[in-house]
Formats: C-alpha cells, sequence, structure tokens
C-alpha cells in the first residue's frame, strides 16, 4: 500500500492503518510517517476475499483517509477441472464428464456440487450476461444500486478487469461514516431489521365498526395445530408475535364470540419504501434467448418433444351471465320486505 502525504504535512508523525471486512476488524498496525512518499506492505495473503476496506487515522486518532479495494485470494479459490472421455461425439452418444475438485496433495476433498449443460455457442452472451455465486457473495452485497454484468469482473482474474473492478467499487462502492459516532458508541438505527420471525395483527370490530375490547382471539396452525390466544385492547387490537414461518403453513385467525356481531380484519404486509424488488431490475431482453431456446427444442428426444407438443392452451372464458336470484329464494318465503330479502332463512327440519 502506498501512502501519499502533503509534504508540509510530514513531521514525523505516527499514523493507524485499520483494515476491516464487513464490519470486523482484521488487521491494524502503525507507521511512521518521514517522507512525503511510502510504501506499507499488508498481510493480502491473510486477508478474507471480497471488499476491504482501509482507513488511516492520524495520532489524535481521527481518521485522515479511507479506501476501498477489492481482495481476491486465488490460493483459497477452490481448483475444479473438467474432463471429457472423448473429443468428438455422434448424435445421441452418451458424454461421461469427470469433475476433480482440489490439488493432488490435499488431504481431504469432500464437497457438494451442482452442474448444468448449456449450449454457448448458441448463446455466447450467457457467460457474460449471468451473474454466479462468487460476484452474489463477495461482490453486490457490498455496493450499492444495482450492478451491470457482475460476472464480467470475474471472468479473467487480468490488470484490465481489477482496474474496471476497483473503479466500479470507487463508485459504487462510497459510503459515508461519522467515525465520532462510532468511537462514542452511537450506532446508526437500521430501519429494517433482519427477520428472526413475523408477526400477524390485526383488528376486532362490531358491525357498527366500534372496536370490540377484551375479546379472545385465536391462532390456530393448521399445519402442526397449535393454538395461540390473546385478548384485544381498548382499540380492538391484536398482535400475534415472534411467530416461525415454516416450508408450507397456513394460520386461521378467528374471534371467540357471536360471528354475527364481530369482524376480524387482519393488518397487510408493510411494503419496504426504497427497495427495489426483483422483477424491476433490468435483466437482457427474451429476444436474446430466442434463437438459444429454437436451437435446444432441436435437440430434445422426440418422446420429448412429444409431450410438450401434446399440451394445449386454453382460451380464457368468460362468465356474463348472473345466476337467477329466484332460484335462490325458498317458495314458502313470507318476507314483508319481498322474496330473498331475509337477513337469515331457517330451513325446516327433514
Amino acid at each position: 500500500m502506498a501512502l501519499k502525504v502533503t509534504p508540509a504535512l510530514v513531521k514525523n508523525q505516527k499514523v493507524t492503518i485499520l483494515v476491516q471486512r464487513q464490519g470486523s476488524v482484521i488487521y491494524m498496525g502503525q507507521k511512521v510517517i518521514s517522507s512525503a512518499e511510502s510504501l506499507t506492505k499488508l498481510p493480502l495473503d491473510n486477508f478474507p476475499p471480497g471488499i476491504i476496506q482501509v482507513t488511516l487515522f492520524n495520532e489524535n486518532m481521527q481518521p485522515v483517509c479511507e479506501r476501498l479495494f477489492f481482495n481476491l485470494n486465488t490460493h483459497t479459490t477452490l481448483p475444479l477441472s473438467a474432463e471429457l472421455d472423448n473429443q468428438s461425439y455422434k448424435s445421441r452418444q452418451p458424454v461421461s464428464v469427470t469433475l476433480n475438485a482440489g490439488a493432488a496433495t490435499d488431504t481431504m476433498r469432500n464437497g457438494t456440487f451442482s452442474a448444468s449443460v448449456v449450449n454457448l455457442a448458441g448463446l455466447p452472451q450467457l457467460k457474460d450476461n449471468e451473474t454466479s455465486i462468487l460476484p452474489g457473495l463477495l461482490l453486490t452485497p457490498e455496493l450499492k444500486g444495482y450492478v451491470e454484468r457482475p460476472n464480467h469482473y470475474f471472468e479473467a482474474f487480468d490488470n484490465a478487469r481489477m482496474t474496471e473492478l476497483d473503479n466500479l467499487i470507487l463508485c459504487r462502492g462510497w459510503r459515508r461514516m461519522v467515525w465520532e459516532d462510532v468511537k462514542q458508541g452511537n450506532i446508526p438505527v437500521i430501519n429494517y431489521q433482519p427477520e428472526k420471525a413475523f408477526s400477524i395483527s390485526g383488528t376486532v370490530t362490531l358491525r357498527n365498526g366500534s372496536p370490540a375490547a377484551n375479546v379472545r382471539v385465536s391462532l390456530l396452525a393448521t399445519k402442526t395445530f397449535v393454538n395461540i390466544d390473546t385478548v384485544t385492547n381498548a382499540k380492538g387490537r391484536f398482535v400475534f408475535d415472534n411467530l416461525l414461518l415454516g416450508p408450507i403453513n397456513r394460520f386461521s385467525v378467528h374471534a371467540n364470540g357471536d360471528k354475527h356481531t364481530l369482524v376480524v380484519k387482519i393488518d397487510s404486509l408493510t411494503e419496504l419504501n426504497g427497495v427495489t424488488p426483483f422483477n424491476n431490475i433490468q435483466y437482457p431482453e427474451d429476444a436474446n434467448y430466442q434463437s438459444y431456446l429454437k436451437t435446444a427444442y432441436t435437440h430434445l428426444p422426440d418422446s420429448v418433444k412429444q409431450r410438450m407438443d401434446s399440451y394445449h392452451m386454453l382460451k380464457q372464458v368468460t362468465i356474463r351471465a348472473t345466476k337467477s336470484k329466484s332460484a335462490l329464494v325458498p317458495s314458502f318465503s313470507s318476507n314483508r320486505n319481498g322474496p330473498g330479502n331475509a337477513d337469515e332463512i331457517f330451513w325446516p327440519m327433514r
């Protein structure tokens, strides 16, 4: 790491170098500034991969400079290689692929892997446009905003790509940190806390809209059959906190009382302001993939094609007719307001 100081400020002062990764301190050292330009060696091989934050403090532990850079230790990356059993294949000939993980000197090479086969000749832009696990873990979580083609920065670790990656971090990785608040222990307020559980809340009212106080409300998990009770407050509000949501579960909420006089309203989920939904992210146009899909379809077995071609898309059907009201009115109705206008209909015992 190179340190450049204004010549007028060189006074043989001692500075502190603080290195962080995702908020955790991974290195701290001191150096005496005796010239306008000096070099400091950092143990990059011992640093974890990802975006590293370096802060320079003066003798009074006041921050004077800060820099972000991307650290990639190639020796920590698991070597993977694939070998084919033949150089060329005939149509429908089985292909055997051998996947080698790690080096020959490794004592243990156990892992779980997944693989997919894609015809890159028909879709050359797939490799560069798509994302992968590496930028998803080491790059995009640390940057603000949308990163276009994140996989581009990890296809080749040459000087050109690393320069582009450094420029990306300088633009998208800029952040403002008030170190005085950090030293005083003033932690910023997190607007959206990480979800450890969820809650179901709502209101119980009477038919006329007035709140129903001191009404017992029950929540039933239909899968695990766990029943929880609570009581509404003076405003008719109730809440069930710290609920754990399983893979597949449904909940039933009902108020204990006369169902004809009580109304239960469940609060809707609060939308997060300023969060970009996944469906608003700009992805490559679908037209770019049409040629690839047509080519991939021609290579499918005939049995698969027959199953795909046997499906028929049903047309939308709109029902415009309404059921006659007279069919819902019993023949013996004697309501003074007219047949079909009764609040309740009591059918005779049979």
